[in-house]
């Protein structure tokens, strides 16, 4: 405030005091902090953007300095400066300035750079495995350059989330519970995708089980045999493989061809997976070399025969080359070992258990090959060991099927699988053959409207009358309503039929030129694979669209819709996220499918590197 003068009162007299001063005329006003003020102007990834000061002082703005990313950082001292963001997100910018005698104001501002036209989005993915409550998640996301994953940000379905690109996470859980886990990846260039999976997660296992394995590679084709094992009740229900150069397999022993020019290294992994939700990791580096060798390899293989649980092991291992085998490497399971060519081996076990037994043999050379068996080991012959119920669920809105992963010790054979959903309808399967998929599986589509729990129980009978029971419970969430056509999310495109009369589906190969191992299949609950590697198929194969072969052709419903999945094969080169594209209504309609495969060639994307034809039979 400026002074103008000042009033005062002494012994009742007015007194006016001057405002100025004897010999210095007026007293200057007092000096007022300048004004920051500029506007937020609109700005694009990599392109220059440029701020103008428009600050206001009494006397003269003499200082800026701008922070355009909020890094608290100064970045430009002039009144007007250009700054390049090379990501697309929210920033802070403030700008401060000053005057001759110091004085600073500071202003702060939002602004959103938006992403460069025509960006690329990325490809959100990722795995897990969980020990007990404790969950590890490894981010598998990939985006086309000149697009890097900027952000991570995890939903692990009880409320946590992260950050991090791969974290774990411990879940809090007195009995086996589901949650829905969401990966959303953001790019540098602003553009974001999303994956989102169902796991199971139980209790601290008390046995939880041991992952190990063993390979033999003849040139780039590398045999795993995997020598894991369980603490009974447990039993190892799934196997997950990762050879290191992107592919997997779900089998217990696989075999993998490297595609290799020289000499390499790849680390592989093995996850195992037993009946009680317990998971376990084994890895090893192997070396793939391609070059022929003079050396022939051994081949490995062994009878045995057991007394209650004493056991003999015979190996019957030859080397091709006429050499005497140098070196026996057996493993018994549950962590027993042994060397030479014949050992003997007594389990210490009070029930029925299987063991899986490997010989790894070593010719003079230094070539090996691997053997392995499933035995089963009765302590009393006499006493019948029961069945293992077990089961996984996998739903797809409100379809699920129940796969069996139920077990029974030799001579016993299950031949009873009894279902009960949850809602009051039930399935009976009778005994499995090898030659049936999926056996024993129960399906359901549940009638609901919003997110609903259901508990489902599998009940398996064997042939000696033992009976054992597995419960599960299922969260189940409606589908909403699809337009009829295709979509893509993450490596998945997903076409949807509308079905308005009751009906069968064939489908017909009218052209296939991919190269990636594309799978075609349909989601629970049908869950048939219909095309298990559709780039080896020849231009007119036709089959119909099956219940996994154990109910025979799908019958869908009147105002149901059908849905077929496209998933895209593994490259080591880089690729476009797959499209497809559907044309035509009932009966009859055509499905042109792009692989991403060879992205910027001339022609690409071409939509034909699988077209189906889909015809529909009226079921009265």
């Amino acid at each position: 405030m400026r002074s103008i003068g000042l009033l005062a009162v002494a012994s009742g007299t007015l007194v006016l005091a001057s405002a100025c001063s004897e010999g210095s005329g007026l007293i200057p006003p007092e000096n007022e902090a300048p004004v920051a003020i500029f506007t937020v102007p609109p700005c694009t990834i990599d392109v220059a953007c440029t701020f103008t000061s428009s600050s206001t002082d009494d006397e003269q703005v003499t200082r800026w300095s701008w922070d355009f990313d909020g890094d608290g950082d100064a970045d430009a001292s002039t009144p007007e400066a250009s700054f390049t963001y090379k990501t697309a997100k929210d920033f802070k910018v403030s700008l401060t300035v000053y005057d001759a005698q110091g004085l600073s104001q500071t202003r702060t501002s939002d602004i959103t750079i938006a992403p460069a036209p025509g960006a690329t989005p990325p490809t959100a993915g990722f795995t897990h495995s969980c020990n007990g409550p404790i969950c590890t998640f490894a981010n598998t996301s990939s985006d086309v350059a000149p697009g890097t994953i900027a952000t991570h940000a995890w939903t692990f379905g009880d409320g946590g989330t992260s950050d991090q690109a791969s974290p774990s996470h411990t879940y809090t859980v007195s009995a086996a519970t589901e949650f829905t886990v969401t990966l959303t990846v953001t790019d540098n260039e602003g553009t974001s995708d999303f994956e989102t999976r169902t796991i199971t997660v139980t209790p601290a296992p008390v046995n939880p089980p041991s992952a190990g394995f063993t390979n033999a590679c003849t040139l780039a084709v590398c045999t795993f045999v995997s020598t894991s094992t369980d603490v009974a009740p447990g039993t190892i229900a799934s196997y997950a493989w990762a050879f290191g150069d992107g592919g997997t397999a779900a089998v217990k022993n696989p075999s993998h061809t490297y595609s290799v020019t020289g000499r390499t290294d790849f680390t592989v992994s093995l996850t195992v997976t037993d009946n009680e939700g317990a998971t376990a990791v084994a890895t090893r580096t192997i070396t793939v070399d391609p070059t022929p060798s003079s050396n022939t390899p051994p081949t490995s293989s062994f009878s045995y025969d057991c007394a209650a649980a004493a056991c003999n092991f015979i190996s019957t291992a030859k080397d091709p080359d006429g050499a005497p085998i140098a070196k026996f490497a057996w493993t018994f399971g549950g962590g027993a070992e042994a060397v030479g060519n014949n050992p003997a081996h007594t389990y210490t076990i009070s029930a029925v258990t299987e063991f899986t037994v490997t010989l790894t043999v070593t010719d003079n050379q230094g070539a090996t090959a691997v053997a392995s068996q499933t035995i089963t080991v009765n302590p009393d012959p006499s006493v019948n060991a029961p069945p293992t119920a077990s089961f996984t669920a996998k739903c797809y809105g409100e379809g699920c099927i129940f796969i069996n992963n139920s077990t029974d010790p030799s001579p016993g054979a299950i031949v009873s699988h009894a279902w009960t959903y949850g809602d009051g309808t039930t399935s009976i399967r009778g005994q499995c053959f090898p030659w049936i998929e999926l056996c024993g599986a129960g399906r359901v589509v549940y009638n609901i409207t919003g997110t609903t729990t259901f508990t489902v129980t599998l009940t398996v009978t064997d042939n000696l009358g033992a009976v054992a029971v597995a419960t599960k419970q299922v969260t189940v969430t409606p589908l909403p309503p699809a337009v009829q056509g295709c979509t893509t999310s993450g490596r998945i495109v997903e076409c949807v039929l509308d079905i308005p009369t009751r009906s069968n589906l064939r489908f017909t190969i009218l052209g296939v030129s991919c190269d990636l191992g594309l799978q075609v299949s349909t989601p629970p609950p049908i869950y048939d694979a219909l095309l298990v590697n559709a780039c080896n198929k020849t231009v007119g194969y036709s089959d119909w669209i099956w219940a996994s072969n154990d109910l025979g052709k799908w019958l869908y419903q009147a105002g149901t819709q059908a849905r077929i999945w496209f998933h895209q094969g593994v490259s080591t080169r880089a690729v476009n996220p797959p499209e497809g594209r559907l044309e035509g209504t009932f009966p009859n309609w055509t499905i042109s499918y792009e692989d991403g495969d060879h992205p910027g060639a001339p022609g690409e994307p071409d939509f034909t590197d699988l077209v189906l034809g889909v015809e529909a039979t009226t079921v009265r």
